[in-house]
């Protein structure tokens, strides 16, 4: 009982972290700024709309 109640805090948690984490990203992206993340194990400045995008098409292809 208690394991499904922390197991579905931990789901809810990480998916509010992703939203917060989108929603920052399309922030980023009307502004035309720049974000910084780790692509192939290396740090990399990337526009916040090729992520926007790189996001998109990962969940068409089922990847999210």
């Amino acid at each position: 009982m208690v394991r499904d109640s922390t197991d579905k805090m931990f789901k809810e948690a990480g998916e509010m972290l992703q939203m917060a984490v989108y929603e920052e990203m399309l922030r980023k992206s009307k502004l035309g700024q720049y974000a910084i993340i780790e692509q192939n194990g290396k740090t990399c400045r990337i526009l916040a709309s090729e992520i926007i995008k790189n996001m998109h098409n990962q969940e068409k292809e089922g990847h999210a």
